[in-house]
């Protein structure tokens, strides 16, 4: 276990290991619809946030 200097409210953090259980599988196809939104989505997203 290790131990940091920090000040404030005490944390235990767990780091597991083991399997990733998503490993090998693909995400599915989207359609034509979806993709277009997503690009929408990720240009209104740059303007706001950029």
């Amino acid at each position: 276990m290790k131990v940091f200097k920090l000040k404030g409210t005490p944390l235990r953090i767990e780091l597991r290991q083991g399997a990733n259980p998503y490993e090998g599988k693909q995400r599915p196809n989207l359609t034509p619809r979806q993709e277009a939104s997503n690009r929408r989505q990720k240009r209104r997203q740059k303007k706001i946030y950029s």
